[in-house]
């Protein structure tokens, strides 16, 4: 707490960094919020790289499968990675819910009955780019009076299942769209997030993730960092995923809480032991939005989870500031 406080006073609150792995409990990501508002800075984000690429657009626009008429799986692969998500989509297509399955493979719906529509990753981002400089100009609707062939280059067989797909989801009340947040490059599930909006039909994006609890962190306020690395000269890393550390390894203070021994522990100057997801109790939301109970099954080998350290913490940096509060108010 003191050498925060110090960092903070030599360089100003914005250059303290939390940076929190995506398998920690709702619990950990509001303490460490706290944190951050205690500390006064705003960067609270994820350890994970990946999350940095995420639109705050997805994250926000699925509202649950009730009312669905068109589903669209986009690149994922629901039997193998999500499922859940993959038996609640099959018993939605044995009541004939109209379903598109976009990929190479048709993976996990082989025999099925749906639209498959062959587009590899790369053409799917292309087809998407495509679609989002058309659809900026003019409006989705006006996609199908146009020649695709002018937009996007590929097999007329391809391009006939394309356009298919296009009037269904146009012609659908409510759609839905499954996709993960490894199908995609960043740009291109923004762009997909903008196309969706542009139709207004009120849309669904259903985001799978397939990191721990990233849905609560998103939920608690984590956002995309906004401030480059290289910049942050305290941080903060909580968890399992200790990357992070060897991209701030300029930082003049690192502490970490991990229940891991890793090589980038290199990079801290302090280290404290944290509790694994099974030495701890709390609650996390699943990739459909559900909030469930987390278990302790293990005593953490400190004594003490990282829920009780941040709080600890929290205790700490508040009395350092009342203090100097009352420190202050003595000079007068």
């Amino acid at each position: 707490a003191a050498k925060f406080a110090e960092i903070k006073e030599k360089y100003g609150a914005d250059r303290i960094g939390i940076f929190a792995s995506p398998d920690l409990t709702n619990e950990e990501y509001l303490k460490l919020s706290e944190l951050a508002s205690s500390l006064g800075t705003a960067l609270v984000t994820s350890a994970d790289a990946n999350f940095a690429r995420l639109p705050l657009s997805s994250q926000k626009l699925f509202d649950g499968f009730e009312a669905v008429d068109f589903v669209i799986v986009l690149n994922a692969d629901l039997q193998q990675d999500y499922l859940p998500t993959a038996s609640r989509v099959y018993r939605m297509i044995a009541d004939g819910l109209d379903t598109a399955v976009v990929d190479e493979e048709c993976r996990g719906f082989a025999n099925k009955n749906v639209l498959h529509v062959n587009l590899s990753r790369e053409q799917i981002e292309e087809l998407l780019a495509a679609l989002h400089r058309f659809a900026a100009r003019v409006g989705i609707q006006s996609v199908i009076e146009n020649e695709l062939s002018s937009l996007f280059k590929t097999a007329p067989e391809t391009r006939e299942a394309v356009i298919e797909l296009i009037k269904r989801y146009l012609k659908a009340e409510k759609p839905l769209l499954i996709t993960t947040e490894d199908s995609l490059s960043g740009p291109a599930l923004q762009q997909l997030c903008d196309l969706m909006k542009l139709s207004s039909k009120g849309n669904n994006l259903l985001l799978l993730h397939n990191q721990g609890n990233r849905c609560g962190q998103i939920q608690a306020g984590f956002s995309p960092r906004a401030l480059p690395l290289e910049q942050i000269r305290a941080a903060l890393v909580v968890g399992s995923d200790l990357r992070i550390l060897e991209q701030v390894e300029h930082c003049e203070f690192a502490a970490v809480i991990t229940p891991n021994q890793a090589g980038q522990l290199q990079f801290a100057t302090v280290v404290l032991p944290g509790s694994h997801f099974l030495e701890t109790s709390g609650t996390a939301v699943n990739c459909s939005g559900r909030v469930q109970r987390l278990n302790q099954a293990l005593t953490a080998p400190s004594g003490k989870d990282n829920l009780e350290i941040i709080a600890e913490l929290v205790q700490k940096v508040n009395t350092r500031k009342q203090e100097e509060v009352q420190e202050a108010r003595g000079k007068r």
